[in-house]
Order: structure tokens, then sequence, then C-alpha cells
């Protein structure tokens, strides 16, 4: 009788846990779900209700934040929140006001300000970020050289117009230093960053699925579907050299090339 008793509390206990752990998968996708919701609204139907949802899944991150029955899970839900309010910035400036490469000055320089604040808010030390010194630069440097031909496979498939014919090389200068420091930067330490580490401690291995999964949302913007993949694979990619190494500074710097080539280089070169 005793064995039964103890069998059966062992039987419970396992079933809550695999409750428990399906109501966690569960909470944790609808954000997600949320986002892929707002991103398509945003591209297919209307840009205003597309910010709507945005606005709403924001708050419902920050309120699990605040009441999560876990600090795993509040801490997902705060990183989680970074990739709404990068949408948010970018919709939200008069972008077209301005020239286009500005417009990753506007939409960044605030991102930036937000990554610091949930940083601390997480009480993330820099090596938890990746940040770890100068062990494995080497390495890391020369991953970034995988930005090159990443950025040319880019630009074939989606082919964007050129900013202004081959820019002078001051132009250029300040252009990489733009898409480096307001666009490759931001977009790492949010998805390779403070969300891929996040969503592994509350997840698992789908940590890296989600991330990845997410950095293809941002691009269903540019209508071609062959592009959307391409940035999801880039994505799973650096996520999982980022895992591996313990260090984003490689996925920075191979974000930053392709950026550039994609963006500055390539386009000059073909318009020639």
């Amino acid at each position: 009788m005793v064995l039964m008793k103890a069998d059966m509390k062992a039987s419970i206990s396992k079933s809550s846990v695999r409750e428990l752990h399906a109501n966690s998968t569960l909470t944790a996708l609808l954000p997600v779900l949320g986002i892929l919701v707002a991103e398509i609204l945003t591209v297919w139907i209307d840009p205003i209700a597309g910010i709507a949802v945005h606005g709403l899944v924001l708050f419902g991150l920050l309120n699990g934040y605040l009441f999560g029955r876990t600090s795993a899970a509040r801490d997902y839900y705060l990183a989680l929140s970074l990739v709404p309010l990068l949408r948010l910035f970018s919709l939200s400036f008069p972008l077209r006001q301005v020239p286009q490469i500005y417009w990753y000055v506007l939409a960044g320089f605030p991102l930036l300000l937000a990554i610091g604040f949930a940083a601390r808010s997480l009480r993330l030390s820099w090596s938890w970020m990746g940040f770890q010194g100068v062990r494995g630069w080497v390495i890391q440097v020369l991953f970034t050289l995988v930005g090159i031909p990443l950025s040319l496979a880019a630009y074939l498939i989606l082919r964007p117009v050129p900013l202004e014919g081959f820019p002078a090389p001051a132009v250029f200068v300040a252009g990489a230093l733009i898409l480096t420091l307001f666009a490759a930067a931001p977009e790492e330490l949010i998805f390779r960053g403070i969300l891929l580490e996040a969503a592994t401690r509350y997840l698992g291995r789908g940590g890296l699925v989600i991330s990845s999964l997410l950095f293809a949302c941002l691009y269903l913007g540019s209508l071609s579907p062959l592009f959307i993949v391409f940035m999801g694979g880039v994505g799973f990619f650096f996520g999982w050299w980022t895992q591996r190494t313990g260090s984003i500074w490689g996925a920075i710097g191979a974000h930053s090339f392709m950026n550039i080539g994609m963006i500055l280089l390539w386009p000059a070169i073909y318009s020639l």
C-alpha cells in the first residue's frame, strides 16, 4: 500500500511537471504569435492596426515581466518586449522626411537605450551578453568575414535600390558606422544577446528557434519569401555561433558587413 501511494505521488508529480511545462510553452508562444500577427497586419493590411497590436503585445509582455511566476519567465517576457518595441520605434518616427540612411539612427538610438535599461533590469553582466574580453577574438574577427558573402547573397535575392550612386569615401564610412551602431548592433544585442539567452533559459533548445523566427519576422516587409527564409537561416546561424562561442561579437561584425554590403556596397557596384 505504501509503495502504491508512493507510485501515485510520483505519477501525479510527473503529470504536474508535464502540465506546467506545457502551460509555460503555451504562454511563451502566445506573444510570439501576437508579434507575427502584428507584422502581417503592418505589411499586408494596415500599419496602424499593426502598431496597435504591437502595442497590446508590448503591454502584455511588460505585465508578464511584472507578475510572472518565475524569474526565468519574467526575464523572458522583458527580453521579448524589445521586439515589438523595435518595431514601434521603426514605425512611429516620421522617417519619410529624412534621408533613408538616417532612419537607422532615429530608430536605433532609443532602442539602444531600451536595451541598456532591459539589461540593467535583468541584472545582466557584460559576460552574460557575450562581452568576454580578449578570449577568442581571433575566431570572432574571422567569423565577421562571413558577412561578406552573406551580403552578396542578400543583395542578389532582394536587389535593393542604391541609396545614391557610388557614395564618396566619407559618406560610405559614415553610412557604415550608422549601419553598424544603429542597425546591426541593436538587433544582435536583442536577438543573439538578451532574447536568445533569456528564451533558452526559459524554454531550453526552443529559445534558438524562437529568436530566429522573430528575427525573420522583421523582414516580412521585404515581400520576398526567399529573403525572409534566408534571414531566418542567417539568424539561426548567428544564434548557433553565439551559443557555441559564448560571444556575440562575431555575429555583430558579420551582421554589420552584411548590412554594409547589401545596402551600400553591392547596389552601388551593380549600378555602375
